[in-house]
């Protein structure tokens, strides 16, 4: 809310309505982006965003990202399709994907063309 009506910020009981680090968070956000957000980014999504994401990613999982190699989508659907129509060329092209699995793989392999190449996973064996 923040972000998309920056004049919230304006008002005396910012601190009161929002907590301080959402407040600080979108004076950063809108700082980076002089056009708003609701103007075109780079096709890789925000900058400090994906900063951001790196750091978080270095935090959680204890080894460091690379913010220029994340690209931010509008969801899960959307990752899964661009990546799709970049990796599959026709029905040769096969993509390993666990069983079970989220149906989105397997449509969207259908949908361009390619093969699921399904490996099982074994909770009593590790997942492995």
């Amino acid at each position: 809310a923040l972000c998309d009506c920056p004049s919230l910020l304006e008002s005396p009981d910012v601190d009161k309505l929002f907590p301080s680090d959402a407040v600080a968070r979108a004076r950063a956000v809108l700082a980076a982006c002089p056009g708003g957000t609701g103007a075109y980014s780079q096709s890789k999504g925000i900058q400090i965003c994906r900063e951001s994401i790196a750091r978080g990613i270095g935090a959680r999982d204890g080894f460091s990202a690379n913010a220029d190699n994340i690209f931010i989508t509008d969801g899960a659907s959307p990752g899964v399709h661009m990546c799709m129509k970049v990796l599959l060329r026709n029905s040769t092209d096969a993509i390993l994907t666990p069983i079970p699995q989220y149906p989105l793989y397997s449509a969207t392999l259908t949908l361009y063309g390619g093969s699921l190449a399904p490996y099982y996973l074994d909770e009593a064996n590790g997942w492995g």
